[in-house]
């Protein structure tokens, strides 16, 4: 093998080396769970530490038959080991109408949701589609 070659085999091998940062402690052992609903799919979301910020990172995707996804949104629920919700938050996802299309891009959405601090507790992140609006009540 000539130096050449070595030097490119040594390059990408530290290009692969520290492309993740570790969880808190916190968040290292909390489970993820997905619920689709009828116009989005929701594909398995993860938990990703970027510019020293944690964040629920994930994407959507256009379910076949859906008219539309534009009053779709993401329904975060931070659960305890019980079931028991400790905190709800709603993240939207980018974009809002995910077209028809063959173009795998053209039906997919992507979103990002801030955990500045994880309840305590937490055991599991339900992360759910919801296809209509919050009423105030």
């Amino acid at each position: 093998m000539n130096a050449q070659c070595v030097g490119i085999l040594l390059g990408a091998a530290g290009l692969t080396g520290c492309a993740s940062v570790p969880l808190p402690r916190e968040a290292a052992s909390v489970g993820l769970e997905r619920i689709p609903s009828k116009a989005v799919a929701v594909y398995q979301p993860k938990l990703v530490v970027k510019d020293g910020q944690l964040l629920l990172d994930g994407w959507v995707y256009r379910q076949f038959d859906a008219l539309t996804t534009t009053q779709t949104h993401i329904d975060v629920s931070f659960l305890d080991a019980s079931g028991r919700e400790l905190r709800s938050e709603l993240t939207n996802f980018e974009p809002r109408d995910l077209r028809r299309g063959t173009h795998k891009m053209a039906h997919r959405g992507h979103y990002t949701l801030s955990i500045p601090s994880m309840p305590a507790g937490t055991a599991t992140i339900k992360v759910r589609a919801h296809d209509e609006p919050h009423v105030n009540g």
